[in-house]
């Protein structure tokens, strides 16, 4: 039987967090939650797109210890959701709840009654609940192919971190044994994030789209710090040129796939990797299909339509993307010279600022491919691209050591919600932080929020 993932952004758990314990009065709040679906072989995720406070007028009454909802709310919400193909959820407090708050008998009973009916009338799809304590909350889902409720494994929210809750009392997820062999593989790692770190390192599944020089160099790094699962998307066969830039690959891999190459070694370092590749280009099918149950994408792809395409993607399946670019331009005199060396690592979370607000995938950028494939990653320029790999590998770090922070909280400051990221200097050998757009209002990535897979013949490259 696959997990049940609910997951918030932080605005959402904020806003729900607020109605249901803001009660000066002491008596319980409800609020109804509507989520997009991913299904996958692994998970069954519930993306928490909208949370709708139910008002006094739709309570038939409220006190400390109960509540009771008028039916015409319900049939309005239950509506939006048949229309978008959307999961329905109703969450509750319990405000004198402690520190493992459960559903009572009363809140048993009363689903056992309602939720069958709202399962078949929102077509068979997931119903849930949550109950929520002002120290811990408890959530379970109910399936068409089941007749009772099911725990929710891992409710997750989206951050200045990635937190993860025990679904079923609200608590952190079981402590990480550290096996055997891995006691001295990891022993430094555990020094500076503790045994909690490394857990959380080893469980979050990734994604890399494009594992050429910035990809492949992200790829070892990652693998050494302990990942275990992750998904490899990229058409390219190596080239000659490409041995100089691309970590981990010989003479003798020429002309083969950039991701089997990856994949073997891999397994080399870690025998029980599990390497999941794609031989195509990440808007395809098939690597939409794979990376929509990771839990972080690192984008290293060549051509701006493709990044914006992954940007948007994440915005859909509440993914964290981590967008990495890096170039050197030269000056446009006769004797061509190094003017500037530039790298850049983003991290896009799915109610944050995007590409389109950042200016990095403006419609003027995104109108022709075949030019869009020429711009540098950095500048925007039209122009051969030069690389090195010494650049790379730094801006590859600077991208590795963020993931470290988001799944981690190994740094307390964070760049996610503020509009900043970072820009490397090769030249100067310095890092900045700047500034760029400070909201998250974009029509084109707000339109495919927390959809899953109900909008998945929306997503487009283009």
């Amino acid at each position: 039987m696959s997990d049940v993932i609910e997951i918030f952004t932080q605005e959402m758990f904020s806003t729900l967090r607020s109605h249901l314990l803001g009660n000066p009065k002491g008596q319980e709040e409800a609020a109804a939650l509507i989520a997009g679906i991913v299904e996958t072989k692994r998970q069954l995720r519930l993306l928490v797109r909208e949370v709708v406070p139910i008002p006094d007028e739709y309570l038939l009454h409220k006190s400390s210890v109960g509540l009771q909802i008028h039916p015409d709310f319900l049939s309005r919400q239950l509506k939006e959701c048949r229309l978008s193909g959307s999961a329905f959820m109703l969450a509750h407090s319990h405000p004198f709840g402690g520190r493992h708050v459960q559903f009572s008998g009363v809140d048993d009973a009363g689903e056992e009654t309602l939720f069958p009916k709202i399962l078949s009338l929102n077509e068979g799809l997931p119903t849930g609940s949550i109950v929520m304590s002002p120290k811990s909350l408890s959530a379970r889902v109910w399936l068409p192919s089941e007749n009772r409720p099911r725990p929710v494994d891992e409710v997750r929210v989206l951050g200045q971190t990635i937190e993860r809750f025990n679904g079923t009392n609200g608590g952190r997820l079981p402590e990480y044994l550290v096996e055997p062999p891995d006691q001295g593989l990891y022993s430094r790692h555990v020094l500076a994030i503790g045994a909690e770190g490394q857990r959380m390192i080893r469980r979050t599944r990734v994604g890399i789209a494009g594992v050429g020089g910035v990809g492949s160099s992200i790829f070892t790094q990652l693998i050494h710090l302990g990942i275990r699962d992750i998904v490899l998307a990229d058409p390219d066969f190596i080239d000659e040129s490409n041995l100089a830039r691309m970590v981990g690959t010989a003479k003798s891999d020429i002309d083969a796939p950039k991701v089997e190459v990856l994949r073997k070694l891999g397994l080399r370092f870690d025998s029980q990797l599990a390497v999941d590749t794609v031989k195509g280009p990440v808007e395809s099918n098939q690597a939409r299909a794979k990376l929509r149950d990771v839990d972080v994408v690192f984008c290293c792809v060549d051509s701006l339509p493709n990044r914006a395409f992954v940007n948007r993607f994440g915005c859909q399946y509440y993914i964290p993307v981590i967008d990495v670019g890096c170039d050197i331009q030269m000056s446009e005199k006769a004797c061509r010279r190094v003017r500037a060396i530039g790298g850049r690592v983003m991290v896009l979370m799915p109610d944050g600022p995007c590409l389109h607000r950042y200016g990095m995938a403006t419609d003027g950028l995104l109108t022709d491919e075949q030019d869009a494939q020429r711009y540098q990653l950095v500048s925007g320029k039209r122009e051969e691209v030069p690389s090195m790999v010494c650049h790379i590998g730094v801006v590859a770090s600077l991208a590795v050591c963020e993931f470290v922070n988001l799944v981690t909280g190994m740094a307390s400051r964070a760049l996610r919600s503020s509009g900043v990221y970072r820009m490397y200097d090769g030249i100067s050998g310095t890092v900045r932080e700047c500034r760029g757009a400070n909201d998250s209002d974009c029509i084109v990535c707000g339109a495919q929020r927390g959809l899953g897979d109900s909008s998945d013949n929306r997503v487009s490259g283009r």
